[in-house]
């Protein structure tokens, strides 16, 4: 089993069976349980965009942190006991997939998991590859929300150069009129 990068097209092709059906989120989607093309999704995020999956995107705060705040203009969103994912948007072998990816790595394994469901946004933003990210959380009526806190790719343009209240305000523009 390997994956491989189509660059001409911005499509992953993925070779034998890499996909299982499991449950996630009280729902049946697919996880991909080959490290090749788990390796492979990986290492286009990181060289072709400079994301990297597994990290500490949160600061905790004390005292100093705390008194930096109140003497500057900042916008805190809380950090819940969710699950942090990134929420990547590609096609593969032709077919347009929304890979959840875990930022948490388990203990003695080497990727993070990833699952395929099914979501239905506009084509472009799998064409050209979106990344959100985010938290799956749970309500008190046991019903799971993907809560996203940012973005990190439009359309294969990274949102980096962006304040945090454009990435916002892209983010309601996509959920309002690039996804049903």
């Amino acid at each position: 089993n390997t994956a491989s990068n189509n660059a001409a097209s911005n499509t992953i092709n993925i070779k034998g069976n890499t996909l299982s059906k499991i449950s996630f989120c009280d729902k049946e989607c697919s996880n991909i349980n080959d490290n090749n093309v788990k390796k492979s999704i990986i290492e286009k995020l990181g060289s072709q965009y400079s994301i990297e999956v597994v990290n500490r995107d949160y600061t905790i705060i004390n005292p100093n942190t705390l008194r930096i705040v109140s003497y500057h203009q900042h916008i805190i969103t809380p950090y819940t006991n969710g699950n942090p994912y990134l929420l990547y948007l590609c096609v593969i072998d032709g077919v347009n997939c929304s890979i959840f990816i875990d930022k948490k790595l388990k203990d003695g394994y080497t990727y993070p998991k990833m699952h395929c469901v099914k979501y239905n946004f506009q084509e472009e933003l799998f064409d050209k590859e979106t990344v959100f990210s985010g938290e799956l959380v749970k309500d008190a009526e046991r019903r799971w929300f993907f809560l996203i806190d940012g973005i990190l790719l439009y359309k294969g343009l990274t949102t980096a150069e962006k304040n945090i209240i454009a990435r916002y305000e892209l983010i309601h523009s996509i959920m309002s009129g690039e996804y049903t």
